[in-house]
């Protein structure tokens, strides 16, 4: 393992020297522990203490390292770091053309004058995913789980189903069924940090357990963590043709509330008051309830599993909760400010223009101000229906809804557009008024030609469309203008149904694994959209890389220097006739290639 050595400013107690603080880093590959490999030739160390794009930079060549501490490893010296703040650091492997091939995070960790310390760190691969092996991370699998980014760089996962078996179609409670999975929930949390690439149980876990839930940040590093379902099954059921499936999820929870439910993250809750690393303890936090009763958990208006969430634009204490499949048409609204303690407003009188089992949604600014966009997992009948748009009201506290604005799937090339009714789409906003919307899992169309039905049909009235048909030349993505109410066809590399798609911290988007036809075969590929609108639309780059595993229904979270955590889900395989179903074990980290 590679020890990088660090001394801070002041004098040791002797008056000489301050003695060094050493790193220990691990390049997360085979061979030798700590052997660094042969295509790295330099090492960049970007100290951070202040404003994450000034940092303190220092460059060594790996030729001129020296094992300072004597166990046959080369050790990177770093000096002269201040003491009593707290430190970041990240450190970039490059080959000899100067271009970065691996990276590695570590801190916020405070020094003290004269210290020696030896720190974990973990080197991930640049442009490939590099698998985090079950017996590190110590993390069950698990599918539908939540992972969500703190402003200090930690991941908070909580729940998912943990647990898929396979019980015979005829006792499936969803008839029909060609292969049903009983899904088992876990109310377990961690935090994954970046540095060890670990992860660390939060304390306490959930106090429910929930999968098909939302998790939404607050201000603060707060995390509310909303309905889902302790029980549930999963049934994919023979498709239009020989050889295609379509899925069908059912909560099964009789006891259990996790569907009428939420509760709070702290993120400073159960510290290590010694913190004796002063490292700032990356294993704390945990979980409160209800404002009144932190010890119960906090009430829902109404059941909701696989629904959507997502902050309002300008008022971050406030969370709108949309739709479900027990609930597809209303919202509510959560108020972290409510009067009397944070809980959900009343919603009796927020009824949606379309029930939604399963949409997305994704803030953006607009003509009329800050909003929401509601997309798909719905019974639409016509364009206007296939999004609905909530903004926020001075005369009604829960805000309003209406059609999306007329004209905006006009542009496609052809309407009326039942293709863009996706549901349990991947929604990333790419800018405050554009959105990418990757899918295709929904439409409905006329077979055999494929072509758009006429009047707009309700969602399930006609056979899904297969991508993969040679007949088929619809495009299922778009991107949204807010400010000028359309949605642009928009291009991918590969086809994401039940994919998960994260924005980067450069302000690029991602989209990962999912199925890419009604053989509900998983995939691994990915597609990757630059920053910028270019036509109406997200341009997706030629950055293609592939996921360890292929997995579907799983979670992603955005890492700082363009690196995204890839967390569980399903892959289904065929062999012949026979689909199989089997959780994903391993997460995987992985950063894009620099500019």
């Amino acid at each position: 393992m590679l020890a990088a050595v660090l001394s801070s400013i002041g004098l040791s107690c002797a008056g000489g020297p301050p003695p060094p603080l050493a790193m220990h880093v691990d390049w997360g590959l085979d061979g030798p522990a700590g052997t660094i490999p042969a295509m790295v030739t330099q090492l960049v160390v970007n100290v951070y203490t202040g404003s994450p794009s000034d940092p303190q930079s220092s460059i060594d060549t790996v030729a001129g390292l020296m094992d300072m501490d004597g166990n046959g490893q080369p050790d990177l010296v770093r000096s002269d770091l201040p003491t009593g703040v707290p430190i970041r650091m990240t450190i970039l492997g490059q080959n000899a053309a100067m271009a970065t091939i691996f990276v590695g995070h570590v801190g916020p960790f405070t020094l003290l004058a004269g210290e020696r310390r030896y720190v974990d760190m973990r080197m991930y691969p640049v442009g490939g995913y590099g698998a985090l092996t079950p017996s590190a991370t110590e993390l069950p699998p698990r599918l539908l789980a939540t992972t969500t980014t703190l402003s200090d760089g930690r991941v908070l996962v909580s729940g998912g189903f943990t647990h898929a078996t396979t019980m015979p179609a005829a006792m499936c409670p969803i008839s029909g069924a060609t292969i049903c999975l009983d899904l088992t929930a876990a109310a377990d949390a961690y935090i994954f940090d970046v540095a060890s690439g670990t992860f660390l149980p939060v304390q306490g876990g959930l106090h429910q357990a929930r999968g098909g839930h939302t998790a939404t940040l607050l201000p603060g590093d707060r995390v509310l963590v909303a309905g889902g379902a302790a029980h549930a099954a999963l049934a994919l059921t023979m498709g239009p043709t020989a050889g295609t499936y379509t899925a069908q999820f059912q909560a099964l929870d009789t006891t259990a509330p996790a569907s009428t439910s939420f509760e709070v993250f702290l993120p400073d809750a159960n510290t290590d008051p010694t913190d004796v690393n002063r490292d700032g303890d990356p294993g704390r936090g945990g979980f409160v309830g209800a404002a009144d009763d932190p010890t119960s958990l906090g009430r829902l208006d109404a059941p909701r599993f696989l629904h959507a969430a997502a902050a309002v634009p300008g008022h971050p204490t406030q969370v709108v909760l949309v739709g479900g499949l027990d609930s597809p048409g209303s919202w509510v609204v959560y108020d972290d400010q409510r009067a009397g303690g944070y809980g959900v407003l009343d919603s009796t009188m927020n009824h949606l223009q379309v029930s939604r089992t399963s949409p997305a949604i994704v803030p953006l600014h607009g003509a009329s101000g800050d909003s929401l966009w509601i997309i798909g997992g719905g019974a639409a009948m016509a364009n206007e229906d296939i999004a609905e748009v909530w903004t926020s009201s001075a005369m009604n506290a829960n805000g309003t809804t209406a059609h999306a604005p007329a004209g905006t799937f006009a542009a496609m090339s052809t309407t009326p557009h039942p293709e863009m009714n996706l549901v349990r789409a991947t929604a990333i906003p790419l800018d405050t008024s554009h959105a990418l919307v990757v899918g295709w899992y929904g439409p409905t169309c006329s077979p055999p030609d494929m072509t758009h039905p006429t009047p707009f049909p309700a969602f399930g009235a006609a056979t899904l469309c297969d991508p993969s048909s040679a007949t088929s030349t619809m495009n299922w993505s778009f991107t949204i203008d807010g400010m000028a109410g359309t949605a642009t066809a928009t291009t991918t590399h590969n086809r994401h149904a039940f994919a998960a798609g994260v924005r980067m911290s450069d302000g690029s988007a991602l989209v990962a694994g999912g199925i890419g036809s009604l053989a509900f075969v998983t995939n691994n590929t990915t597609d990757a959209f630059d920053p910028t609108i270019m036509a109406g639309t997200a341009h997706n780059n030629a950055v293609q890389p592939l996921l360890a595993q292929p997995r579907m229904l799983h979670s992603m979270a955005a890492l700082d220097d363009g690196g995204v955590l890839v967390l569980g889900g399903i892959a289904l395989t065929t062999s012949g006739t026979t689909l199989t179903a089997g959780v994903v074990a391993a997460p995987e980290v992985m950063y894009l290639p620099r500019p």
